[in-house]
């Protein structure tokens, strides 16, 4: 039984995930927050009512958990074996291999699977220690490893004009050794058992505290924790294992799972604030269009604040602007130099005008094709993977032991 035979990818698809992350803009917007009115005082029938007209905004919660986190450390040795990994990888370069090609394979950056082309930058805005190396390189050379907080960092100039330079990357994150993660993960074990005798005894002598969390099933948690598919078996009043994310270990302690059915009890608290954020959006989408009205050239308007971004993609995240919003879609589609219409979105409405706007590089779509290839196959085959092992657990209720190989 091979699965990959279920795993297509065209042409179209591939091509699709080069343009949303190629093709970009800049733009200056005007923002207008929410207006709250702190006179409305939204009845339990009311908040039922919008509750279940609303739906769809809350079939994305999938459970509410409780959780504690334990650290795992990152200690000298870890960084002296990223930074021999650093150096292994300039050995390769040396000897032949293409920077680009090294990028894919062992950058752990974004811009990894673009051959870790970071584009032109101005190099007086790099942290020191980046600028210092970048100025000992010449044109097709490269840094030596670069030490920052979060990892090592090896940078391949591939053009330079004054300080603007073109640079690829490569970003070895600095992690923990097996050891060190084996006995963080014993002392969360150890917790779930002190905590399931003595709940407030285990806080206290591990020196955690436990924090509500909605899960949210269609969004990367903020842990950057991979739940599986624990919850869907997971019951109210039990802990899931230990299991690996940002900031280390997590244990979650289920209180209420909802993966097959909403409780409104549980996420009034939610319906009440989205219930107040929309009519408080309301009157400054109003204050918005009276202030487009008015508006001829210039982006401006009393009580806005007015922003403007360098150039983005349909895959970056812009700071103030809800990922792949609204607004997004606006600034893909208008015409640059036109002031859009007032835009509403999650969190409050926009005017945008698009400065600039940068169309994909036709000439560069071959040479990355190969790795957006891999990135679609790679969607598409845990697309397919989910959706057997999802029947799997539904109907032939097989146990999943893969918490026990997080590490």
């Amino acid at each position: 039984f091979d699965l990959m035979k279920f795993v297509r990818v065209s042409g179209m698809e591939i091509l699709r995930e080069y343009i949303d992350d190629s093709r970009m803009v800049k733009m200056e917007y005007l923002y207008f927050p929410p207006e709250m009115d702190t006179t409305i005082k939204p009845t339990d029938e009311e908040l039922k009512k919008y509750f279940e007209e609303n739906i769809y905004k809350y079939n994305e919660y999938g459970a509410l958990m409780s959780y504690a986190v334990f650290p795992v450390p990152v200690v000298e040795a870890d960084k002296e074996r990223a930074y021999e990994n650093a150096l292994n990888i300039i050995s390769q370069f040396n000897a032949g291999v293409a920077f680009d090609t090294l990028a894919y394979i062992y950058s752990e950056s974004p811009t990894g699977k673009k051959g870790g082309d970071a584009g032109e930058i101005n190099i007086t805005k790099l942290p020191r220690e980046m600028q210092k190396a970048l100025r000992r390189v010449k044109v097709g050379g490269t840094t030596q490893p670069i030490e920052m907080d979060e990892g090592i960092y090896v940078l391949y100039v591939e053009s330079k004009k004054g300080n603007l330079y073109h640079l690829r990357e490569i970003f070895i994150k600095y992690k923990p050794s097996y050891e060190t993660y084996t006995s963080i993960k014993k002392k969360a074990e150890d917790f779930i058992k002190a905590y399931k005798e003595d709940p407030e005894g285990a806080l206290k002598t591990y020196g955690v505290e436990m924090k509500e969390f909605l899960f949210n099933r269609f969004q990367q948690n903020p842990m950057g924790v991979n739940f599986g598919f624990l919850l869907k078996t997971a019951k109210d009043g039990e802990f899931l294992p230990p299991l690996l994310g940002n900031d280390g270990f997590y244990v979650f302690l289920m209180k209420k799972n909802m993966m097959k059915q909403l409780d409104f009890e549980v996420l009034k608290d939610k319906v009440r604030a989205d219930y107040l954020l929309d009519k408080g959006i309301d009157i400054a989408y109003n204050r918005a269009m009276d202030a487009r009205l008015k508006m001829k050239d210039k982006l401006v308007a009393d009580g806005a604040r007015y922003g403007s971004t360098d150039y983005f993609s349909m895959t970056t995240e812009v700071p103030d602007i809800p990922f792949r919003s609204s607004v997004y879609g606006a600034a893909f589609n208008l015409t640059p130099g036109k002031i859009s219409q007032p835009i509403r979105d999650v969190n409050g409405v926009y005017i945008i005008r698009v400065k600039k706007r940068k169309d994909i590089d036709q000439n560069k779509i071959q040479s990355y094709y190969r790795n957006y290839m891999q990135v679609v196959f790679q969607i598409k085959r845990q697309e397919v993977m989910n959706e057997l092992y999802s029947e799997l657990v539904e109907k032939y209720r097989i146990q999943d032991y893969r918490s026990e190989l997080s590490i």
